[in-house]
């Protein structure tokens, strides 16, 4: 009996699973990140992300990065409205998707003000998502001790993020 329930219950949460991930409904952004710091109009190179949870890791004096993730979408995707659900960063961001600012909160220095617990969601313009190669760019200002992407970013349909 204890068998029974236990496959029983594997079955239902794969079934679960299945069912947020099918008809091309999201694509998880969660590893492959990079990081490059900005100071004044320079940026340094590229280097891989180990987590985007704790960018005092990366950038330990804080200040202004930027991150990119480049990415694919199932092709049932572009005919649908879609958006980017980055979550809760710390400070402020401004975020591109194919080099056009799709949404930005908060704001940087020198009045720079810190709405960390505001999940950024960002419609995306109809015919800018790509199916083979999207580059979204964060550009994140955060204090030393104190950087951030809280929550995994998901890019998909508009209406099953929204709900």
């Amino acid at each position: 009996m204890l068998h029974f329930r236990a496959t029983l219950i594997l079955v239902f949460l794969f079934s679960m699973v299945s069912c947020r991930f099918q008809h091309g409904k999201q694509t998880e952004l969660r590893d492959k990140w990079e990081i490059a710091e900005i100071k004044g109009d320079s940026l340094y190179p590229f280097r891989q992300l180990d987590k985007l949870s704790d960018l005092t890791a990366a950038v330990p004096q804080g200040g202004e990065v930027l991150l990119r993730r480049i990415f694919s979408v199932d092709s049932t995707l572009l005919s649908k409205s879609s958006a980017l659900m980055l979550g809760r960063i710390v400070k402020a961001d401004r975020t591109y998707l194919n080099d056009v600012l799709i949404g930005e909160t908060g704001s940087f220095p020198p009045k720079a003000s810190n709405p960390w617990n505001i999940n950024r969601f960002y419609p995306i313009p109809p015919g800018l998502l790509r199916l083979d190669q999207n580059v979204l760019s964060v550009r994140i200002y955060f204090e030393p001790g104190r950087g951030g992407v809280f929550d995994m970013p998901v890019v998909g349909d508009r209406q099953y993020l929204e709900d």
